[in-house]
Protein backbone atom coordinates (compact mmCIF):
# COMPACT_ATOMS: atom_id res chain seq x y z
CA UNK A 1 0.00 0.00 0.00
CA UNK A 2 1.30 3.40 -0.79
CA UNK A 3 2.51 5.92 2.01
CA UNK A 4 -0.40 8.17 2.79
CA UNK A 5 -0.21 11.61 2.03
CA UNK A 6 0.88 13.86 4.41
CA UNK A 7 -2.09 16.00 6.43
CA UNK A 8 -2.31 19.75 5.55
CA UNK A 9 -0.41 21.72 8.66
CA UNK A 10 -3.90 23.27 9.35
CA UNK A 11 -4.87 20.11 10.72
CA UNK A 12 -4.68 20.54 14.67
CA UNK A 13 -5.97 16.60 15.35
CA UNK A 14 -4.50 13.73 14.65
CA UNK A 15 -4.36 11.40 11.60
CA UNK A 16 -3.00 8.14 12.09
CA UNK A 17 -2.11 4.91 10.56
CA UNK A 18 -0.78 2.98 13.96
CA UNK A 19 -2.02 -0.26 13.87
CA UNK A 20 -4.23 -0.54 16.91
CA UNK A 21 -5.73 3.08 15.86
CA UNK A 22 -6.71 1.38 12.96
CA UNK A 23 -8.08 -1.75 14.20
CA UNK A 24 -10.43 0.31 16.76
CA UNK A 25 -12.60 1.69 13.85
CA UNK A 26 -12.32 -1.31 11.58
CA UNK A 27 -15.45 -2.85 12.52
CA UNK A 28 -18.74 -1.86 14.27
CA UNK A 29 -22.03 -4.07 16.57
CA UNK A 30 -22.51 -4.96 12.98
CA UNK A 31 -20.87 -7.88 11.11
CA UNK A 32 -19.02 -5.67 8.69
CA UNK A 33 -15.12 -5.43 8.82
CA UNK A 34 -12.66 -3.43 6.59
CA UNK A 35 -9.59 -1.63 7.77
CA UNK A 36 -8.63 1.76 6.94
CA UNK A 37 -5.31 3.40 5.75
CA UNK A 38 -5.95 5.36 8.57
CA UNK A 39 -7.77 7.51 10.88
CA UNK A 40 -8.77 11.11 11.55
CA UNK A 41 -9.50 12.32 14.79
CA UNK A 42 -10.61 15.87 14.24
CA UNK A 43 -10.36 18.58 17.42
CA UNK A 44 -13.29 20.67 15.67
CA UNK A 45 -15.48 21.94 12.85
CA UNK A 46 -12.16 23.85 11.29
CA UNK A 47 -10.45 20.45 11.73
CA UNK A 48 -13.51 18.52 10.35
CA UNK A 49 -13.50 20.81 7.07
CA UNK A 50 -9.41 20.96 6.49
CA UNK A 51 -9.82 16.91 6.88
CA UNK A 52 -12.09 17.17 3.66
CA UNK A 53 -10.46 19.01 1.78
CA UNK A 54 -7.24 17.31 2.73
CA UNK A 55 -9.46 14.12 0.88
CA UNK A 56 -10.66 15.56 -1.58
CA UNK A 57 -6.76 17.12 -2.76
CA UNK A 58 -5.53 13.34 -2.85
CA UNK A 59 -8.34 11.49 -3.76
CA UNK A 60 -8.72 9.50 -0.39
CA UNK A 61 -12.04 8.12 0.23
CA UNK A 62 -13.49 9.08 3.52
CA UNK A 63 -15.79 7.81 6.21
CA UNK A 64 -17.30 9.55 8.80
CA UNK A 65 -17.65 7.33 12.03
CA UNK A 66 -19.45 8.63 15.83
CA UNK A 67 -20.45 5.88 18.17
CA UNK A 68 -19.66 2.79 16.00
CA UNK A 69 -23.00 1.06 16.15
CA UNK A 70 -24.12 0.94 12.86
CA UNK A 71 -24.82 -2.46 11.62
CA UNK A 72 -24.52 -2.70 8.07
CA UNK A 73 -20.89 -1.36 7.23
CA UNK A 74 -21.73 2.42 6.78
CA UNK A 75 -19.18 3.25 9.46
CA UNK A 76 -16.15 1.15 8.33
CA UNK A 77 -14.14 2.03 4.92
CA UNK A 78 -10.65 1.39 3.22
CA UNK A 79 -9.71 5.29 3.08
CA UNK A 80 -9.70 7.80 5.87
CA UNK A 81 -12.00 7.05 8.87
CA UNK A 82 -13.08 10.41 10.30
CA UNK A 83 -13.70 9.54 14.24
CA UNK A 84 -15.66 12.73 15.55
CA UNK A 85 -16.21 11.39 18.95
CA UNK A 86 -14.37 14.88 20.11
CA UNK A 87 -16.89 16.67 18.77
CA UNK A 88 -19.63 16.53 21.92
CA UNK A 89 -20.45 20.05 23.07
CA UNK A 90 -24.02 19.90 24.10
CA UNK A 91 -26.75 22.34 25.13
CA UNK A 92 -30.30 22.59 25.69
CA UNK A 93 -31.80 25.95 24.45
CA UNK A 94 -34.55 28.13 26.32
CA UNK A 95 -37.36 26.66 23.87
CA UNK A 96 -36.03 23.01 24.47
CA UNK A 97 -33.97 22.34 21.43
CA UNK A 98 -31.00 20.67 21.63
CA UNK A 99 -27.83 21.76 19.82
CA UNK A 100 -25.67 18.64 20.12
CA UNK A 101 -22.34 18.05 18.23
CA UNK A 102 -22.12 15.06 15.94
CA UNK A 103 -20.21 13.43 18.62
CA UNK A 104 -22.43 13.25 21.46
CA UNK A 105 -23.77 9.88 22.72
CA UNK A 106 -27.82 9.74 21.91
CA UNK A 107 -28.40 9.06 25.70
CA UNK A 108 -26.46 12.27 27.04
CA UNK A 109 -28.55 13.98 25.00
CA UNK A 110 -31.58 12.55 26.06
CA UNK A 111 -30.65 13.13 29.87
CA UNK A 112 -29.70 16.71 29.44
CA UNK A 113 -33.90 17.27 27.84
CA UNK A 114 -35.12 15.20 31.10
CA UNK A 115 -33.33 17.24 33.02
CA UNK A 116 -35.78 20.08 32.07
CA UNK A 117 -38.57 17.97 31.81
CA UNK A 118 -38.39 16.81 28.55
CA UNK A 119 -36.90 14.52 25.82
CA UNK A 120 -36.11 12.92 22.74
CA UNK A 121 -38.53 10.21 21.91
CA UNK A 122 -36.79 9.03 18.50
CA UNK A 123 -34.12 7.07 20.83
CA UNK A 124 -33.35 3.74 19.31
CA UNK A 125 -31.90 1.01 21.79
CA UNK A 126 -28.61 1.62 20.95
CA UNK A 127 -28.93 5.49 22.84
CA UNK A 128 -25.85 4.71 25.07
CA UNK A 129 -23.55 3.97 22.90
CA UNK A 130 -24.68 5.72 18.98
CA UNK A 131 -23.70 9.14 18.36
CA UNK A 132 -25.99 11.89 17.66
CA UNK A 133 -24.35 12.00 14.13
CA UNK A 134 -24.61 8.50 13.73
CA UNK A 135 -28.47 8.84 14.50
CA UNK A 136 -29.18 11.63 11.72
CA UNK A 137 -26.76 9.14 9.60
CA UNK A 138 -29.33 6.21 9.61
CA UNK A 139 -32.52 8.42 9.92
CA UNK A 140 -32.07 6.34 12.93
CA UNK A 141 -35.73 5.01 15.07
CA UNK A 142 -36.64 2.87 18.01
CA UNK A 143 -39.57 1.43 20.16
CA UNK A 144 -41.17 5.15 20.46
CA UNK A 145 -40.83 5.84 16.87
CA UNK A 146 -44.32 4.25 16.05
CA UNK A 147 -45.60 7.26 17.88
CA UNK A 148 -43.21 9.68 17.40
CA UNK A 149 -41.39 9.11 14.17
CA UNK A 150 -37.82 9.03 13.47
CA UNK A 151 -34.92 11.30 13.83
CA UNK A 152 -35.88 13.25 10.65
CA UNK A 153 -38.95 13.84 12.30
CA UNK A 154 -37.29 15.55 14.92
CA UNK A 155 -34.29 17.54 13.14
CA UNK A 156 -34.54 21.17 13.15
CA UNK A 157 -31.16 22.23 11.82
CA UNK A 158 -28.07 20.62 10.98
CA UNK A 159 -24.40 22.21 10.28
CA UNK A 160 -22.30 20.16 7.94
CA UNK A 161 -19.21 19.94 5.47
CA UNK A 162 -19.40 19.86 2.14
CA UNK A 163 -17.63 17.33 0.17
CA UNK A 164 -15.81 20.05 -1.13
CA UNK A 165 -15.03 21.12 2.74
CA UNK A 166 -16.96 24.33 2.57
CA UNK A 167 -19.22 24.36 5.63
CA UNK A 168 -23.26 25.40 5.89
CA UNK A 169 -25.45 26.13 8.09
CA UNK A 170 -29.38 24.72 7.74
CA UNK A 171 -32.56 25.47 9.30
CA UNK A 172 -36.11 23.69 8.85
CA UNK A 173 -37.73 26.84 9.13
CA UNK A 174 -35.58 28.51 6.57
CA UNK A 175 -34.87 25.95 3.94
CA UNK A 176 -33.13 27.69 1.00
CA UNK A 177 -35.31 26.15 -1.34
CA UNK A 178 -33.97 28.26 -4.57
CA UNK A 179 -30.28 28.40 -3.50
CA UNK A 180 -27.68 26.24 -5.09
CA UNK A 181 -27.16 23.23 -5.19
CA UNK A 182 -30.19 22.80 -3.99
CA UNK A 183 -32.89 24.31 -6.11
CA UNK A 184 -31.69 23.07 -9.16
CA UNK A 185 -31.03 19.17 -7.61
CA UNK A 186 -34.96 19.69 -6.56
CA UNK A 187 -36.41 20.47 -10.05
CA UNK A 188 -34.12 17.75 -11.73
CA UNK A 189 -35.35 15.44 -9.37
CA UNK A 190 -39.03 16.52 -9.86
CA UNK A 191 -38.70 16.31 -13.61
CA UNK A 192 -38.35 12.52 -13.55
CA UNK A 193 -41.99 11.67 -12.22
CA UNK A 194 -40.73 9.16 -10.07
CA UNK A 195 -42.88 6.42 -8.56
CA UNK A 196 -44.27 6.40 -5.01
CA UNK A 197 -42.81 5.20 -2.45
CA UNK A 198 -42.88 1.90 -0.79
CA UNK A 199 -46.00 1.80 1.21
CA UNK A 200 -44.13 1.31 4.56
CA UNK A 201 -44.46 3.32 7.79
CA UNK A 202 -41.06 4.01 8.05
CA UNK A 203 -37.77 3.76 5.74
CA UNK A 204 -33.83 4.55 5.58
CA UNK A 205 -32.96 2.86 2.39
CA UNK A 206 -31.82 5.02 -0.45
CA UNK A 207 -31.98 8.76 -0.47
CA UNK A 208 -35.13 10.66 0.65
CA UNK A 209 -35.72 12.43 -2.55
CA UNK A 210 -39.56 11.99 -2.22
CA UNK A 211 -38.92 14.34 0.96
CA UNK A 212 -37.02 16.89 -0.50
CA UNK A 213 -38.78 17.15 -3.83
CA UNK A 214 -41.88 17.53 -1.58
CA UNK A 215 -40.36 20.07 1.16
CA UNK A 216 -37.77 22.03 -0.73
CA UNK A 217 -35.36 21.45 2.79
CA UNK A 218 -32.11 19.84 2.30
CA UNK A 219 -32.32 18.43 5.94
CA UNK A 220 -34.77 15.92 5.02
CA UNK A 221 -32.02 14.83 1.98
CA UNK A 222 -29.43 14.82 4.28
CA UNK A 223 -30.70 13.12 6.89
CA UNK A 224 -30.70 9.19 6.40
CA UNK A 225 -27.67 9.73 4.10
CA UNK A 226 -24.82 7.78 5.93
CA UNK A 227 -21.90 10.70 5.03
CA UNK A 228 -22.01 10.03 1.83
CA UNK A 229 -23.48 13.88 0.83
CA UNK A 230 -22.33 15.91 3.42
CA UNK A 231 -20.41 15.42 6.63
CA UNK A 232 -22.72 16.40 9.59
CA UNK A 233 -20.65 18.17 12.52
CA UNK A 234 -23.75 19.47 14.08
CA UNK A 235 -27.37 19.25 14.92
CA UNK A 236 -30.38 20.97 16.71
CA UNK A 237 -33.38 18.32 17.58
CA UNK A 238 -36.66 19.46 19.09
CA UNK A 239 -37.85 17.91 22.44
CA UNK A 240 -40.91 16.53 23.57
CA UNK A 241 -42.27 17.44 27.21
CA UNK A 242 -42.17 14.51 29.67
CA UNK A 243 -45.57 12.21 29.72
CA UNK A 244 -47.67 12.80 32.96
CA UNK A 245 -48.06 9.20 33.22
CA UNK A 246 -47.04 5.66 31.72
CA UNK A 247 -48.32 2.33 31.67
CA UNK A 248 -47.04 -1.14 29.65
CA UNK A 249 -48.95 -3.84 28.99
CA UNK A 250 -47.94 -7.38 27.77
CA UNK A 251 -50.05 -9.36 25.47
CA UNK A 252 -49.71 -13.27 24.43
CA UNK A 253 -49.82 -13.15 20.31
CA UNK A 254 -51.25 -16.72 19.40
CA UNK A 255 -50.93 -16.67 15.85
CA UNK A 256 -48.47 -14.07 13.56
CA UNK A 257 -52.09 -13.85 11.73
CA UNK A 258 -52.64 -11.62 14.53
CA UNK A 259 -49.74 -9.03 14.45
CA UNK A 260 -51.45 -6.38 11.75
CA UNK A 261 -54.69 -5.89 13.92
CA UNK A 262 -53.08 -5.64 16.72
CA UNK A 263 -50.46 -3.08 15.72
CA UNK A 264 -53.90 -1.32 14.43
CA UNK A 265 -55.26 -1.54 18.14
CA UNK A 266 -52.31 -0.13 19.39
CA UNK A 267 -52.16 2.44 16.80
CA UNK A 268 -56.33 3.21 17.35
CA UNK A 269 -55.57 3.77 21.29
CA UNK A 270 -52.60 6.26 21.13
CA UNK A 271 -49.83 4.00 22.05
CA UNK A 272 -46.65 5.35 21.96
CA UNK A 273 -44.87 1.59 21.30
CA UNK A 274 -45.89 -2.08 19.78
CA UNK A 275 -43.14 -4.33 19.88
CA UNK A 276 -42.55 -7.86 19.16
CA UNK A 277 -40.62 -10.38 20.69
CA UNK A 278 -40.96 -13.79 18.77
CA UNK A 279 -41.75 -17.08 19.99
CA UNK A 280 -38.06 -18.06 18.86
CA UNK A 281 -36.82 -15.11 20.72
CA UNK A 282 -38.28 -16.38 23.90
CA UNK A 283 -37.37 -20.15 23.50
CA UNK A 284 -33.57 -19.50 23.01
CA UNK A 285 -34.06 -16.93 26.06
CA UNK A 286 -35.03 -19.36 28.24
CA UNK A 287 -38.32 -17.21 28.68
CA UNK A 288 -41.40 -19.48 27.46
CA UNK A 289 -41.59 -20.47 31.32
CA UNK A 290 -40.95 -17.32 32.85
CA UNK A 291 -43.57 -15.85 34.94
CA UNK A 292 -43.87 -12.38 32.67
CA UNK A 293 -44.64 -14.52 29.63
CA UNK A 294 -46.14 -18.15 31.23
CA UNK A 295 -49.55 -17.04 31.63
CA UNK A 296 -49.93 -14.75 28.25
CA UNK A 297 -51.35 -17.20 24.97
CA UNK A 298 -48.03 -16.45 23.25
CA UNK A 299 -47.70 -19.75 21.09
CA UNK A 300 -46.15 -17.43 18.41
CA UNK A 301 -44.36 -14.90 20.92
CA UNK A 302 -45.40 -11.65 23.07
CA UNK A 303 -46.32 -7.73 22.34
CA UNK A 304 -44.76 -4.91 24.46
CA UNK A 305 -46.96 -2.08 24.23
CA UNK A 306 -46.48 1.16 26.00
CA UNK A 307 -48.63 4.13 26.31
CA UNK A 308 -47.94 7.76 27.79
CA UNK A 309 -50.30 10.89 28.55
CA UNK A 310 -52.50 11.98 30.83
CA UNK A 311 -53.41 9.02 33.72
CA UNK A 312 -56.68 8.67 31.95
CA UNK A 313 -55.19 7.99 28.14
CA UNK A 314 -52.83 5.91 29.82
CA UNK A 315 -55.67 3.70 32.02
CA UNK A 316 -57.68 3.39 28.25
CA UNK A 317 -54.93 2.28 26.87
CA UNK A 318 -53.75 -0.48 29.13
CA UNK A 319 -57.49 -1.41 29.67
CA UNK A 320 -58.39 -1.92 25.64
CA UNK A 321 -56.75 -5.04 25.63
CA UNK A 322 -57.95 -8.80 26.27
CA UNK A 323 -57.05 -11.28 28.96
CA UNK A 324 -54.70 -12.71 29.50
CA UNK A 325 -52.39 -9.93 29.71
CA UNK A 326 -50.24 -8.15 32.26
CA UNK A 327 -50.41 -4.08 33.03
CA UNK A 328 -48.84 -2.11 35.16
CA UNK A 329 -48.08 1.87 35.77
CA UNK A 330 -45.75 1.15 38.11
CA UNK A 331 -42.38 1.55 37.41
CA UNK A 332 -39.78 -1.47 38.63
CA UNK A 333 -42.52 -3.36 37.40
CA UNK A 334 -42.74 -1.86 33.99
CA UNK A 335 -38.59 -1.76 33.87
CA UNK A 336 -39.49 -5.37 34.75
CA UNK A 337 -41.42 -5.90 31.80
CA UNK A 338 -39.29 -3.77 28.91
CA UNK A 339 -36.49 -6.50 30.48
CA UNK A 340 -37.75 -9.07 28.63
CA UNK A 341 -35.70 -8.47 25.60
CA UNK A 342 -32.56 -7.22 27.77
CA UNK A 343 -32.78 -10.61 29.73
CA UNK A 344 -33.22 -12.59 26.50
CA UNK A 345 -29.74 -11.33 24.79
CA UNK A 346 -27.29 -13.15 26.64
CA UNK A 347 -29.60 -16.11 27.32
CA UNK A 348 -29.81 -16.68 23.37
CA UNK A 349 -25.43 -16.22 23.18
CA UNK A 350 -25.29 -19.12 25.49
CA UNK A 351 -27.58 -21.05 23.79
CA UNK A 352 -26.22 -20.60 20.48
CA UNK A 353 -23.30 -22.77 21.25
CA UNK A 354 -20.90 -22.57 18.34
CA UNK A 355 -23.26 -20.29 16.12
CA UNK A 356 -22.93 -16.61 15.63
CA UNK A 357 -25.47 -13.92 14.97
CA UNK A 358 -24.43 -12.55 11.88
CA UNK A 359 -26.96 -9.08 10.81
CA UNK A 360 -27.28 -10.05 7.01
CA UNK A 361 -30.86 -9.08 7.31
CA UNK A 362 -31.97 -7.48 10.39
CA UNK A 363 -34.01 -4.20 9.46
CA UNK A 364 -36.24 -5.49 6.42
CA UNK A 365 -39.15 -2.95 6.93
CA UNK A 366 -42.89 -4.26 5.45
CA UNK A 367 -46.85 -2.47 5.22
CA UNK A 368 -47.46 -3.69 8.38
CA UNK A 369 -50.58 -5.73 6.52
CA UNK A 370 -48.30 -8.42 4.84
CA UNK A 371 -46.22 -9.26 8.70
CA UNK A 372 -47.73 -12.56 8.91
CA UNK A 373 -46.70 -13.23 5.40
CA UNK A 374 -43.29 -11.76 6.07
CA UNK A 375 -42.71 -13.62 9.35
CA UNK A 376 -43.62 -16.95 7.81
CA UNK A 377 -42.29 -16.02 4.71
CA UNK A 378 -38.47 -15.48 6.52
CA UNK A 379 -38.83 -18.70 8.36
CA UNK A 380 -39.55 -20.77 5.49
CA UNK A 381 -36.36 -19.61 3.81
CA UNK A 382 -34.18 -19.78 6.74
CA UNK A 383 -35.60 -23.63 7.29
CA UNK A 384 -34.71 -24.45 3.77
CA UNK A 385 -31.14 -23.16 4.23
CA UNK A 386 -30.76 -24.73 7.56
CA UNK A 387 -30.43 -21.54 9.69
CA UNK A 388 -31.88 -20.74 12.41
CA UNK A 389 -33.12 -16.92 13.67
CA UNK A 390 -34.99 -14.91 16.18
CA UNK A 391 -37.38 -12.35 15.02
CA UNK A 392 -37.81 -9.20 16.97
CA UNK A 393 -38.82 -5.39 16.83
CA UNK A 394 -40.88 -2.70 15.81
CA UNK A 395 -44.38 -4.61 14.71
CA UNK A 396 -46.45 -1.62 14.94
CA UNK A 397 -44.43 -0.01 12.29
CA UNK A 398 -44.08 -3.43 10.30
CA UNK A 399 -40.19 -3.44 10.59
CA UNK A 400 -38.95 -6.62 12.19
CA UNK A 401 -35.49 -7.22 13.22
CA UNK A 402 -33.67 -10.95 12.15
CA UNK A 403 -31.05 -11.83 13.55
CA UNK A 404 -29.63 -15.23 12.00
CA UNK A 405 -27.53 -17.72 14.05
CA UNK A 406 -24.79 -19.12 11.93
CA UNK A 407 -22.22 -21.87 11.94
CA UNK A 408 -18.95 -20.31 10.85
CA UNK A 409 -17.25 -24.01 11.01
CA UNK A 410 -19.76 -24.97 8.19
CA UNK A 411 -16.90 -24.33 5.21
CA UNK A 412 -20.16 -23.53 3.16
CA UNK A 413 -21.51 -20.64 5.69
CA UNK A 414 -20.95 -17.84 3.23
CA UNK A 415 -22.97 -19.98 0.15
CA UNK A 416 -26.06 -20.17 2.80
CA UNK A 417 -26.00 -16.71 3.62
CA UNK A 418 -25.74 -15.09 0.01
CA UNK A 419 -28.98 -17.70 -1.15
CA UNK A 420 -30.94 -16.77 2.25
CA UNK A 421 -30.23 -13.03 1.72
CA UNK A 422 -31.19 -13.42 -2.30
CA UNK A 423 -34.55 -15.37 -1.42
CA UNK A 424 -35.61 -12.82 1.09
CA UNK A 425 -34.62 -9.51 -1.03
CA UNK A 426 -36.56 -10.64 -3.87
CA UNK A 427 -39.23 -11.92 -1.12
CA UNK A 428 -39.16 -8.54 0.66
CA UNK A 429 -39.52 -6.57 -2.41
CA UNK A 430 -42.57 -8.89 -3.61
CA UNK A 431 -44.57 -7.67 -0.45
CA UNK A 432 -43.73 -3.92 -0.96
CA UNK A 433 -40.93 -3.22 1.85
CA UNK A 434 -37.35 -2.07 1.67
CA UNK A 435 -34.40 -3.69 3.25
CA UNK A 436 -34.36 -0.82 6.08
CA UNK A 437 -36.73 0.72 7.91
CA UNK A 438 -34.10 2.60 10.21
CA UNK A 439 -30.50 1.05 10.46
CA UNK A 440 -29.45 2.02 6.63
CA UNK A 441 -28.35 0.08 3.50
CA UNK A 442 -24.61 0.45 4.21
CA UNK A 443 -21.85 -1.32 2.40
CA UNK A 444 -24.47 -4.48 3.09
CA UNK A 445 -27.28 -3.31 1.60
CA UNK A 446 -26.06 -1.17 -1.32
CA UNK A 447 -25.55 -3.99 -3.90
CA UNK A 448 -28.82 -4.87 -3.79
CA UNK A 449 -30.73 -1.27 -3.82
CA UNK A 450 -31.91 -1.34 -7.16
CA UNK A 451 -33.74 -5.08 -6.51
CA UNK A 452 -36.05 -2.92 -3.70
CA UNK A 453 -36.15 0.17 -5.55
CA UNK A 454 -36.27 -0.22 -9.66
CA UNK A 455 -33.69 1.46 -11.87
CA UNK A 456 -35.38 4.62 -12.16
CA UNK A 457 -34.96 5.33 -7.94
CA UNK A 458 -31.63 4.30 -8.40
CA UNK A 459 -30.65 6.81 -11.34
CA UNK A 460 -32.34 9.64 -8.79
CA UNK A 461 -29.71 8.34 -6.22
CA UNK A 462 -26.68 8.65 -8.28
CA UNK A 463 -27.88 11.57 -9.20
CA UNK A 464 -28.21 13.42 -5.83
CA UNK A 465 -24.78 11.78 -5.13
CA UNK A 466 -23.11 13.25 -8.35
CA UNK A 467 -24.10 16.76 -7.47
CA UNK A 468 -23.49 16.71 -4.12
CA UNK A 469 -20.09 14.64 -4.39
CA UNK A 470 -18.77 14.89 -7.56
CA UNK A 471 -15.77 13.55 -6.96
CA UNK A 472 -17.25 10.75 -4.86
CA UNK A 473 -14.58 10.73 -2.08
CA UNK A 474 -17.50 10.98 0.93
CA UNK A 475 -18.46 7.04 1.92
CA UNK A 476 -18.15 4.96 -1.56
CA UNK A 477 -19.80 1.90 -1.51
CA UNK A 478 -22.37 2.82 1.06
CA UNK A 479 -26.26 3.45 -0.16
CA UNK A 480 -24.32 3.49 -3.27
CA UNK A 481 -22.49 0.68 -4.40
CA UNK A 482 -19.06 0.88 -6.08
CA UNK A 483 -18.85 -1.24 -9.69
CA UNK A 484 -18.24 -5.02 -8.48
CA UNK A 485 -18.87 -4.33 -4.71
CA UNK A 486 -20.37 -7.56 -3.62
CA UNK A 487 -22.99 -7.45 -0.23
CA UNK A 488 -21.17 -9.87 1.37
CA UNK A 489 -17.83 -7.81 1.74
CA UNK A 490 -15.82 -7.60 5.04
CA UNK A 491 -18.79 -10.09 6.03
CA UNK A 492 -17.74 -12.02 9.27
CA UNK A 493 -14.09 -11.12 8.85
CA UNK A 494 -13.37 -9.59 12.41
CA UNK A 495 -10.76 -11.33 14.05
CA UNK A 496 -13.00 -12.77 16.94
CA UNK A 497 -15.61 -14.47 14.09
CA UNK A 498 -12.78 -15.58 11.63
CA UNK A 499 -11.14 -17.73 14.29
CA UNK A 500 -13.96 -19.49 13.80
CA UNK A 501 -14.69 -19.24 10.01
CA UNK A 502 -14.10 -21.42 7.38
CA UNK A 503 -14.89 -20.86 3.96
CA UNK A 504 -15.00 -23.35 1.09
CA UNK A 505 -12.87 -23.42 -1.52
CA UNK A 506 -15.81 -22.07 -4.20
CA UNK A 507 -15.98 -19.33 -1.64
CA UNK A 508 -12.45 -18.03 -0.96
Amino acid sequence: MDALPPPPPELAGVVSSDPAAVRAVSGSRGPIWMPPRAVARPRDVDDVAATVAWCGAEGLSLTPRGGGTGMPGGNVGPGVVLDLSALNRLTLESDGTLSAQAGVLAAAADARAREHGRHLPALPSSAPWCSVGGMVATDAAGARSFRFGPIHAWTRGLEIVGSDGATASLDRDRAPTDAPPWGALRTRLAARALAPLPPVRKNSSGYAVHRFVDTGDPIQLLVGSEGTLAVVTDVRLDTEPLPEARGVVLVGVATVDALPEAAERADATGAVTCEYLGRRLLELGGLVDDPRVARLDGRAGVLLVEYGGSADHVAAGLAAWPEPRMASTDAPTMARLWGLRHDASPAIARAAGDRRSIQFMEDCVVPRTALPDFVRGVEAALARHGLDAVIFGHAGDGNLHVNPLVELADPRWRTTVRDTLDEVVDFVAGLGGTLSGEHGDGRLRAPLLERIWGEAHVAAFRLVKDALDPEGILNPGVVLPLQGQDALDGLAEGPDLQRLARVAPAEA
